[in-house]
């Protein structure tokens, strides 16, 4: 065999020896990339400097992570849908409505009481065509504490409730059983009066009665009161109490005895307290219009009257001539439409 031959050999066994190893997968340790500038990858934007990270879409790439807030996620969720809140707004009124700064009756008109102004806690309006209609007379333990409801019959009061942005096309009588209205319309031609004792009416319109409210342990807040003449034989007041007893409020209210049919008719008075009345009566910042004499507070109540308007009447704005000795308990800030002072 020659030498040439034997070389020969030797080549094609060292590469027989070489497929082997590849085929049992001994493969070399492939070498590291050297460092570099970084390469963003596709729709994403390099981090700062040479060695900063790439973030794609505000999210860093490996690398050095992005630091995150206490409290947070380095993924924001989505953000809730805002729901309404049904929680009783910051001055809603209850059965005794709290102060409310600034307002007086002057203020009070008809646009901003009864239930055409009425805002619901979701923003919610109420309307003759919204409305839930009764047509016939309704009992108050059947109807509950109710909302936009229109009692064409009017109501029996069987029981304590509260009507918000109510319409009532009757007089109201509770006999003796508590009944609160807020941003509620009473609206009551051919009667008495609107609404009786043991009352409470927030923001409510009160009209069209011969007289506006009978009073026995009512309370009147932010209201608007006017009168319909019935006969020339009405004596017409915006509040009238006789024999009543167990006191009151009337605050922040507009009420006016002139009637709203017969122009140029004064009515008797805004307030009238006569016959034997008894019990304490806070009048207060309310603007006050009509009658002989516009207020009129006779017999045995007592009396906390402060910062009234009253204007409109005939002969004079007050009438105390037959009040108890020591009657009033407070007295200030009574002007006349004019501003000036009045006096017991």
């Amino acid at each position: 065999m020659t030498i040439s031959l034997l070389l020969g050999l030797v080549v094609l066994a060292a590469a027989a020896t070489v497929l082997i190893l590849r085929s049992r997968g001994d493969t070399a340790t492939p070498v590291a990339d050297e460092p570099g500038a970084p390469v963003a990858a596709q729709g994403c934007t390099p981090g700062p400097g040479t060695q900063g990270p790439a973030t794609c879409g505000g999210s860093p790439t490996a690398g050095t992570p992005k630091p995150v807030p206490s409290g947070t996620s380095s993924t924001p969720s989505a953000s809730a849908r805002p729901r309404p809140s049904t929680a009783t707004p910051a001055g809603t009124a209850t059965s005794k409505p709290p102060p409310t700064s600034g307002l007086h009756g002057r203020d009070i008109n008809a646009a901003n009481t009864g239930y055409r102004a009425w805002t619901g806690p979701n923003g919610q309006r109420c309307t003759d065509a919204t409305m839930k209609v009764y047509a016939s007379r309704v009992r108050a333990s059947r109807l509950g504490n109710a909302t936009c409801v229109w009692l064409k019959g009017g109501l029996v009061v069987d029981r304590a409730v509260t009507l918000t942005a109510a319409r009532i096309d009757a007089q109201v009588e509770t006999s003796g059983t508590r009944l609160t209205l807020r941003w509620s319309t009473v609206d009551a031609p051919g009667h008495d009066y609107a609404v009786g004792g043991h009352v409470t009416a927030y923001r409510c319109q009160l009209i069209n009665g011969s007289d506006g409210v009978r009073l026995y342990d009512t309370s009147i807040v932010e209201s608007y009161v006017r009168v319909r003449q019935g006969s020339a034989e009405d004596h017409n007041d915006g509040v009238q109490a006789y024999r009543a007893g167990a006191g009151g409020e009337i605050i922040r209210s507009n009420i006016d005895s002139r009637p709203v049919n017969a122009p140029g008719i004064l009515g008797t008075a805004a307030i009238f307290i006569a016959d034997d009345s008894r019990g304490e009566l806070a009048i207060r910042d309310n603007w006050l219009a009509g009658g002989v004499y516009t207020l009129r507070l006779h017999e045995s109540a007592t009396y906390r009257v402060t910062g009234n308007i009253i204007t409109g009447y005939d002969e004079w704005p007050v009438s105390t001539s037959n009040a108890v000795p020591g009657a009033f308990l407070e007295w200030s800030g009574n002007v006349t439409g004019e501003g000036a002072e009045i006096r017991p």
